[in-house]
């Protein structure tokens, strides 16, 4: 399976541990990452997965990023328009989208350790959608 990664580069020191799990993760899955683009925050990603879905060659795209808890709810406001957003167009364009954008909620120290667990879940997750694509019913069972 062709893998695109969206990686956040805001809160680098989490993001990039999101990554270096992820591409292990696809390695030990036997996929293959093709493409890699940065974006400033989480909130930047739907663009750049919209952009990852034209590509014919990618079956299926993951998203790293950090989304940390601040004195106001900006941080829920941001997790919850861009998590629509990023479902919406997995559904729209029918391929997997792997989710790994940790938040909202979270603080600094929360999120540092879910880091490598939010790459590598989302890598399995792709991987399980996308060998049961076939499987998922075309209309809805009644």
């Amino acid at each position: 399976m062709n893998i695109g990664i969206v990686l956040s580069k805001f809160n680098s020191e989490i993001t990039s541990k999101s990554f270096e799990a992820a591409k292990k993760q696809a390695e030990k899955q036997e996929d293959k990452v093709i493409e890699v683009i940065e974006v400033f925050g989480a909130f930047d990603s739907p663009f750049a997965v919209q952009r990852l879905y034209f590509n014919p060659e990618i079956d299926a795209v993951i998203v790293l990023g950090a989304i940390i808890k601040g004195e106001t709810k900006h941080d829920e406001a941001i997790a919850f328009s861009t998590l629509k957003t990023l479902q919406e167009l997995s559904l729209t364009h029918r391929k997997p989208l792997g989710l790994g954008i940790t938040g909202p909620g979270m603080t600094l120290n929360q999120a540092i350790e879910r880091a490598e667990n939010a790459g590598i879940n989302a890598m399995k997750a792709v991987k399980m959608l996308f060998e049961e694509k076939d499987n998922i019913p075309k209309t809805p069972v009644m």
